[in-house]
């Protein structure tokens, strides 16, 4: 029994010791393309992805940092700001204004240069927020996972 608490013990203290150099390595370099699903909350209730949301789609950063894709199921005639933070350090790293939602409910996304070739980001996280451009107009939020690496 001993050895087994034992075991634990370390592996728990290794663990903790990798997370620790992790996060104080700081952000690692975008250097393969982020590729990530898009989750939205489209019928306002605080739940993303579900069916009653429709939408789907994905975006994707390249090497390059150039930023594109596509979500569908969107309110015709909204604008769309997109923003990238990496959660594990917490920083801000960039945001532009990203396209119009169409007649269909599409957003085509296609901004290049939206970051920095190589920039650091630790578990990447893009936000897409969609706005209705008339005052007082409502907004639906749509984020990714923390992206796969993927060939180009």
């Amino acid at each position: 029994m001993k050895k087994i608490c034992r075991a634990r013990s370390v592996y728990a203290l290794l663990g903790a010791f990798a997370s620790a150099s992790l996060l104080a390595a700081g952000d690692f370099p975008l250097t393969s393309p982020f590729t990530s699903p898009v989750v939205c909350d489209v019928d306002g209730n605080g739940t993303y992805g579900e069916v009653t949301d429709g939408e789907s789609g994905s975006v994707r950063i390249t090497a390059a940092g150039d930023l594109d894709g596509k979500i569908k199921g969107l309110p015709p005639g909204f604008l769309a700001d997109c923003s990238l933070h990496c959660v594990a350090s917490g920083n801000f790293v960039a945001a532009t204004a990203c396209g119009a939602v169409d007649a269909h409910g599409k957003l085509r996304i296609d901004s290049e240069g939206f970051v920095t070739p190589g920039h650091g980001c630790l578990l990447p996280d893009l936000r897409i927020t969609v706005t209705d451009p008339t005052p007082g107009g409502s907004a639906v939020s749509c984020f990714t996972g923390f992206g796969v690496a993927s060939e180009q």
